[in-house]
């Protein structure tokens, strides 16, 4: 069995959720503007500009949980996660093949 701790950077699918109670309000603002939000706070992080290449991360918020998907993996959300504060417990993360 594998358990997976992070994103697969070859993954062609991967997704995660988190849930709201352990996200600030200021946090969920950064997360869904995650390009635009790293461009100003992380400029020297590795991402393809999303005007090129398009963002591939998916977030949908409801009333408990952040939920994102992608296809690809265009931006790399998981340390931009770290960077803003979410602990890497509170992310659960799957890949699919």
């Amino acid at each position: 069995m594998k358990i997976r701790r992070d994103f697969v950077t070859n993954s062609s699918s991967s997704s995660f959720v988190i849930s709201r109670d352990k996200v600030k309000d200021w946090q969920t603002v950064l997360i869904l503007d995650h390009i635009d939000s790293a461009k100003v706070l992380f400029p020297s992080m590795v991402y393809q500009d999303s005007h090129d290449y398009g963002d591939a991360w998916h977030i949908e918020l409801t009333d408990n949980e952040i939920k994102g998907y992608t296809i690809m993996d265009n931006f790399d959300l998981y340390t931009f996660l770290e960077k803003i504060g979410i602990n890497s417990c509170d992310v659960e993360t799957s890949d699919i093949y």
